[in-house]
C-alpha cells in the first residue's frame, strides 16, 4: 500500500484543521453580532416605548387636548421607520399608523417580531393608565437593516472561509516542499 508523501499530509491537516477553526469562529462571530444587534435595537425601542408613554401621560394631564393629534405628532417626530397604534380598553384604535395597522397587540410583554406590509418589525407592547382608562401601546421599529447587516456578514463569511483555506492550503503545501 503506497502511502502519501508528509507534506501532503501536513498540508490536508493544515488544511482540515484552519477550515474548522475558521467555520468555528465564524459562526460565533455571526451569532454574536446578530445577537448584540438585535439586544441594541430591543433595548432603544424599548426606551422608545417608555418615552411614548410619558408623553402620554404628560398630555392625558392637559384640559383640551386631542390625544390622536398629539400621538400623530409623536409619531411624525420619530426618526426611524416604525409604526404606532395605541388602543382603548376594549382593543379599538384610538390612533393607528397611517396606512393601517390592522394588528390587534397582544398583551404587554417582551418584544416580538411582527411582520406588516412585507416588512420585518420589531414590536413591544405596553399598558398605560389615562384618564380615560387603560390604553395599550404599541410601537415597532423596523428591524431590517439589522437583518442586512447580518446577512451581509454572513455572505461575506460565507465567501471568505473557502478563499481562506485555499490560500492557506496553498501556502503551507508550498512551505512544505521548502522545509521537508
Amino acid at each position: 500500500m503506497k502511502t502519501r508523501p508528509i507534506r501532503l499530509q501536513l498540508t490536508a491537516w493544515y488544511t482540515a484543521i484552519l477550515g474548522v477553526g475558521l467555520i468555528l469562529f465564524s459562526c460565533i462571530i455571526w451569532f454574536a453580532l446578530r445577537h448584540f444587534l438585535y439586544a441594541d435595537l430591543e433595548s432603544a425601542l424599548v426606551d422608545q416605548a417608555r418615552g411614548l408613554n410619558k408623553y402620554l401621560e404628560i398630555e392625558d394631564h392637559d384640559a383640551g387636548v386631542s390625544l390622536p393629534a398629539e400621538i400623530d405628532e409623536y409619531s411624525q417626530s420619530m426618526q426611524q421607520n416604525h409604526l404606532l397604534a395605541v388602543f382603548d380598553g376594549n382593543g379599538q384604535p384610538i390612533y393607528q399608523t397611517p396606512g393601517g395597522l390592522d394588528h390587534n397587540p397582544r398583551a404587554p410583554g417582551a418584544p416580538y417580531k411582527l411582520r406588516w406590509k412585507n416588512h420585518a418589525y420589531l414590536a413591544v407592547v405596553e399598558t398605560v393608565a389615562l384618564k380615560e382608562g387603560q390604553v395599550r401601546t404599541l410601537l415597532a421599529v423596523s428591524s431590517e437593516p439589522v437583518e442586512k447587516a447580518v446577512y451581509l456578514l454572513g455572505v461575506l463569511l460565507i465567501a471568505a472561509i473557502p478563499l481562506f483555506v485555499a490560500c492557506a492550503a496553498m501556502g503551507g503545501f508550498w512551505l512544505s516542499r521548502r522545509a521537508l
